[in-house]
């Protein structure tokens, strides 16, 4: 697996940071803020446009909190997560950081200075954001672990459109 994480993003994750989901976000969606959520506790979590019935059941399960809409300005750094595009997941806030992880075959125009960690070769959000995690050197939980999981199964709708590299990853978070 390539670096992920160039040293402005691992910088800006010292910020306070807004996880910031795309319109009606599914499990893959929700699941990767709250995966990381749960390891960087200077987070929180927004769906500005709701969550699928699928994504709700998983942040009752996981117990968490999320902001419904998205403050104008954000002091801190905003994570785009699973959205390929700002129109995706907007409004945006007003900040001067922005970084979008998202698996989608085509990203759309983000902000200048926007970084972006786009890898089309992989399955769901949630598996690049378990390299993200591996790659911070940061413990994976059993809730992250859960979250992550059930996210790539349902992406990869159950395991039909899944990889190798899939199949590793779900084996790591299931050893978790």
């Amino acid at each position: 697996m390539t670096k992920l994480l160039n040293d402005k993003i691992k910088t800006n994750l010292k910020e306070k940071l807004l996880l910031l989901v795309h319109h009606h976000a599914d499990v893959d969606a929700i699941s990767s803020a709250i995966a990381l959520h749960s390891i960087l506790e200077n987070s929180t979590i927004c769906a500005s446009d709701g969550i699928s019935s699928h994504g709700q059941k998983i942040a009752k399960v996981a117990n968490c909190k999320i902001m419904e809409t998205p403050p104008k300005k954000w002091d801190g750094t905003v994570i785009a997560l699973d959205s390929p595009n700002p129109e995706h997941c907007g409004p945006l806030p007003d900040t001067n950081n922005i970084v979008v992880i998202d698996h989608h075959t085509r990203m759309g125009k983000w902000p200048e200075g926007t970084d972006i960690i786009h890898l089309p070769q992989k399955t769901s959000t949630a598996e690049i954001i378990f390299h993200f995690i591996k790659e911070l050197e940061l413990e994976i939980n059993k809730k992250c672990a859960t979250v992550l999981l059930s996210a790539i199964y349902t992406d990869t709708g159950q395991f039909r459109h899944a990889n190798n590299e899939t199949f590793n990853v779900a084996s790591e978070l299931c050893n978790a």
